[in-house]
């Protein structure tokens, strides 16, 4: 990704250029093939008989949560990659920012995303000690906020990454009394759903425990 415009090195060939935003100043030169290849939103746009075909470009309007220069410089990394570098980003951001990518690859058709995805989040808040986590002070924060759980109602069902949140609002619920996550989730019935889904899930794994 280059704020102004520079090609991505890694792939030869015909490149389109994707502009987020209604000012246009974030650009991406993404390859053509790469991208129309591994995304039907962009082939149809692109390889259509869409305006943006002929002009070899397109503006994406932001979205919050979903499309953002951030979601598509972690989308253009994951197409020219297979991997995505979090860099410094606190424990927090790297969940915002995951479920960010996640969504502007469902809105976009990319596939393969959702397992690792799901295993980055499952390291950050599903495996540990959270004891201390949730007696944080304000200065620092669970990485699993309120918020996150509207985002994953987002994601279609069956989504991993959405399963995943699903397991953290009931781990946070039934081991820390922290009920917020799930609250949230019930004004999202779907989500409600698999948050129903972990919550048998967890009291099965309780009764095999009490057996063992």
């Amino acid at each position: 990704y280059s704020r102004h415009g520079r090609i991505l090195p890694l792939y030869h060939g015909p490149v389109v250029s994707i502009r987020i935003g209604s000012t246009g100043q974030d650009e991406f030169k993404v390859s053509k093939d790469l991208l129309c290849k591994q995304s039907p939103y962009f082939a149809a746009t692109f390889e259509g008989s869409f305006k943006e075909g002929g002009d070899q470009s397109t503006t994406m309007e932001e979205v919050d949560g979903v499309v953002t220069t951030r979601s598509f410089q972690m989308l253009t990394q994951w197409l020219y990659k297979g991997r995505i570098v979090f860099g410094d980003l606190s424990s927090l951001e790297t969940i915002t920012a995951i479920l960010e990518f996640v969504r502007l690859a469902d809105m976009c058709g990319i596939s393969g995303v959702e397992s690792p995805m799901a295993a980055h989040i499952t390291r950050l808040i599903l495996v540990g000690d959270f004891d201390r986590a949730l007696q944080h002070s304000d200065s620092e924060p669970w990485c699993f906020q309120v918020q996150h759980v509207t985002s994953a109602a987002a994601l279609p069902k069956g989504h991993l990454v959405r399963s995943t949140l699903a397991a953290a609002a009931v781990k946070a619920y039934f081991h820390f009394q922290d009920r917020r996550f799930v609250d949230k989730a019930e004004e999202f019935p779907d989500f409600a759903v698999d948050v129903l889904v972990a919550m048998k899930a967890t009291f099965n794994s309780f009764a095999l425990h009490k057996r063992s």
